[in-house]
């Protein structure tokens, strides 16, 4: 089959990004024919950019005008596919609510809404969008769409065959040590955060939850290791007042200074010269990174939303329960009608504390999130899932 994908590029180190490269290759190495459409930065109009050939791996179209419908939608006719999968954030995905594009080929969205809980309302957020072209990422995410407009869901998947060797604490810190110019000591406590900065990922709660360890285990030294990023678009916190705020001092590794790039591997590497990963984050479409921090063997401690239970456990000790949630309003500028888990600072600390102290304990939500993820988010069995959702769509009319 033909397929042609509607995503971040196979370059990019965003959670789209990397879907995309996985599903892409894996599709390509059964035999089929795969294109991506994705953003660029230099402008070149509406003309397709074919970088690679199909006989060594999919083929990316780069575009400038990932935004203009019309464009994809012609960038998509040209390779007349046999199959079409959009895989973006909700608000790209329904420009496309009415597209022509589904009379015309096998047309998939994977949907991925970062919302914590439904709408405020019982109405389905996706009323325009055809019956059976919907492939949410989480059941979370599919409990607030019509359900004859899913046509199953689809989780996030990943390729174990390629996470590295864990290796030990000791030996990356040493290496990373000197990549930084700081020095990791062996003895010190290290948490990882790494998720972008806006306000559904919590950031001040992340700071506070820091300063709270901190208190409970005052005769070690504790530090975190910050890795993120912020838009223009969107709200963010000042990290810089948080720190202030929170007396946090030299204990913040900025790891994003001097401009600093990091790849997969680069992630992976400090996630395991980490103690423990923390998260604050109050709403994932599915959150990609504790699924990665899960198959790396890192514990980790996030808030309990809905996604996370459905891959790393129901009654998994890393998940903590949100103290409330919050309500955005229908008429908000940012995030309108949707529902935010806060996280409990106190419940967490505790939590972290716990992991950190009890081997036992740590062990055994290390290998419950493994087992969890490995058995749910196998990349070759999410893959088989997609084509077995294709193959039982009707076929549509062909291209004029």
């Amino acid at each position: 089959m033909r397929f042609v994908i509607v995503s971040d590029s196979l370059t990019s180190s965003t959670g789209f990004g990397k879907q995309t490269r996985l599903l892409a290759f894996n599709l390509f190495n059964r035999g089929h024919e795969v294109f991506v459409i994705a953003r660029q930065d230099k402008k070149c109009g509406c003309q397709e950019w074919d970088n690679c050939d199909t006989a060594k791996g999919p083929v990316e179209v780069l575009t400038e005008q990932f935004m203009d419908v019309a464009c994809v939608e012609e960038l998509i006719r040209i390779r007349r596919p046999d199959v079409i999968l959009f895989l973006r954030n909700a608000k790209y995905l329904h420009q496309f609510n009415s597209s022509k594009l589904f009379a015309e080929a096998k047309t998939l969205l994977w949907y991925a809404d970062e919302n914590e809980a439904p709408t405020l309302s019982n109405a389905s957020r996706a009323p325009h969008f055809p019956d059976n072209s919907l492939l949410p990422v989480s059941r979370a995410v599919a409990s607030s769409l019509g359900q004859d407009k899913v046509a199953g869901v689809l989780y996030h998947g990943l390729d174990f065959s390629k996470i590295p060797v864990r290796r030990e604490k000791t030996e990356l810190r040493k290496l990373w040590s000197g990549r930084l110019g700081i020095e990791l000591s062996s003895e010190e406590i290290l948490l990882i955060c790494a998720e972008r900065n806006d306000v559904r990922k919590n950031w001040d709660a992340t700071y506070a939850l820091v300063r709270r360890v901190k208190d409970l285990m005052q005769h070690s030294r504790v530090r975190l290791l910050q890795l993120t990023s912020q838009t223009e678009k969107e709200p963010y916190f000042d990290l810089r007042l948080c720190g202030e705020f929170y007396q946090l001092g030299g204990s913040i590794i900025d790891l994003n200074g001097a401009n600093r790039f990091f790849s997969d591997s680069d992630i992976y590497e400090l996630l395991m010269l980490s103690d423990l990963r923390i998260s604050c984050s109050g709403a994932e479409g599915f959150g990609l990174l504790s699924l990665e921090a899960a198959a790396l063997l890192v514990p980790q401690v996030c808030v309990k939303l809905r996604a996370f239970a459905e891959y790393l456990g129901e009654d998994n000790k890393c998940l903590v329960e949100p103290f409330r949630l919050a309500v955005y309003p229908q008429d908000s500028f940012y995030y309108a009608s949707k529902v935010y888990a806060i996280p409990e600072i106190n419940r967490m600390a505790d939590r972290v504390v716990e992991l950190l102290t009890n081997s036992t304990l740590r062990n055994e939500v290390v290998e419950e999130s493994y087992k969890k993820v490995r058995s749910t988010c196998n990349l070759p069995d999410v893959v088989d899932k997609l084509l077995e959702i294709i193959h039982g769509m009707p076929s549509p009319r062909m291209f004029a």
